[in-house]
């Protein structure tokens, strides 16, 4: 991100990972100046002006356009969105599956929604590169203005991802989306699909974090 976009992320010092100094691998990174997000206080012009800066960077990463999705690093080999999206959310199903974390009426319920993925996101989005984790704790501000966004996942995917991902959260607002919607306009049948990541995004956290997100 940092070599080949515009898009404000800390700069990489040192990464190592021939776990030979300590035994582990690790990426030292540039601290950015400010706070996360969920840390600060603004006012309602200095959070209006600071989602609409958000927006125009996310927007402009989306602009990176890949010819197949997948991760960034060694994984962007597939043609099919729907095929990928539905091996994701399997894989965190079977985890909460085996982890006992989810009642059976529930795994069921998001079973029928996987299985029927290939139906669900069957819509010609082309691949472009997302962050793929941006919330609040990702997002540090420095005196009411970006100071850049940290953490990212990395993945060729349709753009609607992140946006179903900040807005999961309720990380972005009207401020955020007039702007970013200026630039990429929302694809028809959006708020469908929304569910469908949303599902695997919850999958993700039960498995993570517990039964609070069941």
């Amino acid at each position: 991100l940092r070599s080949h976009t515009s898009f404000p992320v800390p700069r990489a010092l040192h990464c190592d990972t021939t776990c030979t100094h300590v035994p582990f691998a690790f990426l030292a990174l540039e601290r950015l100046p400010g706070r996360n997000l969920s840390d600060v206080t603004l006012s309602p012009d200095q959070h209006a002006a600071l989602q609409r800066e958000m927006a125009t960077h996310v927007a402009t990463l989306h602009q990176h356009a890949a010819t197949c999705y997948g991760d960034i690093i060694g994984g962007q080999s597939c043609t099919s969105w729907a095929e990928w999206a539905r091996e994701a959310a399997l894989d965190m199903y079977r985890e909460c599956e085996q982890g006992g974390l989810l009642s059976a009426e529930a795994l069921e319920r998001a079973r029928r929604v996987i299985d029927a993925l290939p139906e669900i996101l069957d819509v010609d989005l082309p691949p472009v590169l997302n962050h793929a984790d941006i919330w609040s704790a990702n997002i540090i501000v420095n005196d009411g203005h970006l100071s850049g966004f940290v953490d990212p996942g990395g993945l060729f995917a349709p753009r609607e991802l992140d946006l179903a991902y900040l807005q999961i959260w309720g990380t972005v607002d009207q401020h955020f989306m007039e702007v970013y919607e200026a630039i990429h306009p929302r694809a028809e049948g959006y708020e469908r699909r929304r569910a469908a990541y949303w599902l695997h995004t919850y999958l993700i956290h039960v498995w993570l974090f517990g039964r609070q997100y069941a």
